[in-house]
């Protein structure tokens, strides 16, 4: 058994290398490697070492379901014509998923959750720090070329945490609001609508655990609520002053392509991605139950060209081959896997984090400001964070958001059940 004083080092080692994990050469360089190796070998250890004394249903089932995913994705790997390199590549972000998943379980069913939280928190900050530094010196401080470059993959995971820490825990802690600023200046200034929507709905999900409905926040907090909108509204008016061209671009991106092309570009993309991946997917009943293989090439379909030849050159168009997890997990999974071994994956997922909700809201009163409960809620955020991920990408597509993915997975499964079966002494946090 792992002693006390080390859980901690172990948890940063797992959960912090990955971070500097940066968009490098095609197919990868060898420090990426060398990090991905690290955490699986830390993850491997820890999952061998820890033992999860009292184990539920749900994670009876997620443990199945991940284990059944990735075997299921190599016997796809074995029967279609994928290459080594791509299933590898791909089916490494299902194995941190899972690692994630199992590590936080055994933390979380050891009383050891603070170790994990501070981990993803330590980790996350970094990568948001590393990945935007990165980003403005890769690209020569090029303001039309560093928008794709400084969002961390994490950063919403990163936000979720901030704000369960501000709004759920009440931590009076300006590092925590001052990095979340940070955060949003950031997607501000990346003009991504996906990540902006997501970061609203985040906020949402905290008001609504925090007061429950409208009524309450006017009645218990309405005074802190416009505080937070006015340093929202002040910090984008210094972004505005300081970079003048802020609201043009923002203009430009969510009407200009209406105004220009009669359709949204981005959006057309994701669809034309999408449609691939269904067409390949429906390809005969082989395709439909087993899907075309975790790592398969997939294009844009040809029905979209028409408009996006007013921006791409149709040779182009026609030689988009990818193999990354697309901007769609439930699309990706069941193009990869089919309906043997890429819906139950999903479907899982969904199914308990929606129970998570229904129980949040029936328990609510109890849940909120119990210490006990404090897995399950910042579970519940973080996997909001991952899957809100999807409105715009993939959280399993980058290896990092897909190690806390899992992570958010294992305290969520955990928490619940802890929170559901047990008899709570209901402490405030302090």
């Amino acid at each position: 058994m792992i002693s006390i004083n080390r859980y901690n080092i172990l948890a940063f080692l797992f959960l912090i290398p990955l971070a500097f994990d940066f968009k490098g050469q095609y197919g990868g360089i060898f420090i990426q490697y060398l990090i991905t190796f690290i955490v699986i070998v830390i993850g491997v250890y820890l999952c061998a070492k820890l033992k999860i004394k009292n184990k539920s249903n749900y994670s009876v089932i997620m443990t199945f379901i991940v284990i059944y995913t990735i075997i299921g994705g190599f016997l796809c790997f074995l029967v279609n014509d994928v290459l080594f390199e791509n299933y590898i590549r791909v089916t490494v972000n299902w194995i941190l998923f899972g690692l994630g998943l199992f590590v936080a379980m055994r933390y979380v069913n050891i009383g050891k959750n603070d170790c994990i939280t501070s981990g993803i928190y330590a980790g996350g900050v970094i990568s948001v720090l590393f990945t935007s530094v990165y980003g403005f010196i890769s690209t020569g401080l090029n303001i039309g070329e560093v928008r794709y470059q400084i969002l961390s993959p994490v950063i919403l995971i990163v936000e979720a945490l901030l704000i369960h820490n501000i709004f759920v825990e009440r931590k009076k802690n300006l590092i925590d609001k001052f990095i979340l600023f940070l955060c949003f200046v950031l997607q501000l200034f990346s003009v991504t609508r996906s990540h902006l929507l997501a970061f609203v709905l985040i906020l949402i999900l905290a008001l609504w655990v925090t007061y429950g409905s409208l009524v309450n926040i006017v009645h218990k907090d309405f005074s802190g609520l416009i505080v937070f909108l006015l340093a929202i509204l002040i910090g984008s008016a210094i972004l505005q002053y300081i970079y003048p061209e802020l609201i043009n671009r923002w203009f430009i991106r969510i009407l200009s392509s209406y105004e220009t092309y009669g359709s949204d570009i981005t959006t057309l993309t994701r669809l034309a991605e999408i449609k691939d991946q269904l067409n390949k997917w429906d390809e005969g009943i082989l395709t439909i139950l087993f899907g075309k293989g975790y790592g398969a090439y997939y294009g844009w379909d040809s029905v979209y060209d028409s408009e996006l030849s007013y921006v791409f050159n149709i040779s182009d168009l026609n030689g988009v081959n990818e193999f990354m997890p697309g901007h769609n997990l439930f699309v990706y999974t069941l193009f990869a896997g089919g309906l043997f071994f890429g819906l139950p994956f999903t479907f899982f997922i969904i199914y308990i984090f929606i129970k998570s909700l229904i129980f949040m809201n029936k328990y609510r009163y109890k849940i909120y400001g119990n210490k006990t409960a404090k897995p399950f809620t910042i579970g519940l955020f973080l996997v909001f964070a991952s899957l809100s991920i999807t409105i715009g990408g993939n959280p399993l597509g980058p290896r990092y958001s897909a190690l806390l993915f899992g992570v958010g997975m294992g305290m969520l499964v955990s928490g619940f059940t802890f929170v559901k079966s047990s008899n709570h002494k209901y402490n405030s946090w302090g």
